[in-house]
């Protein structure tokens, strides 16, 4: 069953989405158990991301839709979940409505009665932090490329 929470985020959307994108590609900035993680451009508004978590390898297919508001990353590989998140954004009088929905299966022994709420609400909050604090100039950071957008 999926898991849905939402945050309000104090900053324009295309702040947050500069957060989102920093997060696809340095993962291993947000999550101290991400050795490395690496974006290859598949097709427009999509990418393969590896990511290698202790003696996990990751992979997920990340779809990218500005103009819908939303990022889908599906695994692809997982030693222990099928399934994917949805991330949604949208902009709301100068605040902006994040949503995460988690819809991830165990598939492995270990991962059966894992509470995954905890981490999906800790995501929230980390992205809320960043984006709060995150320099004025940020948006302006990213290229056309950094957008998904073709």
């Amino acid at each position: 069953m999926p898991i849905t929470k939402s945050i309000t985020i104090d900053t324009p959307a295309k702040t947050v989405w500069a957060v989102l994108y920093d997060r696809l590609e340095n993962m291993e900035d947000y999550h101290a158990e991400v050795a490395y993680c690496e974006l290859e451009k598949r097709a427009a508004g999509g990418y393969l991301r590896r990511m290698e978590m202790g003696d996990n390898q990751i992979t997920e297919l990340v779809h990218i839709d500005r103009e819908a508001g939303t990022i889908k990353q599906g695994l692809v590989k997982h030693p222990h979940f099928k399934g994917s998140i949805l991330t949604k954004v949208s902009e709301q009088g100068g605040a902006t409505e994040l949503t995460l929905e988690q819809g991830w299966e165990p598939t492995s022994a270990m991962a059966q009665g894992t509470d995954l709420a905890p981490n999906v609400e800790a995501t929230l909050r980390q992205i809320k932090q960043t984006a709060e604090d995150a320099p004025e100039d940020i948006e302006d950071k990213l290229s056309a490329d950094d957008t998904g957008e073709a």
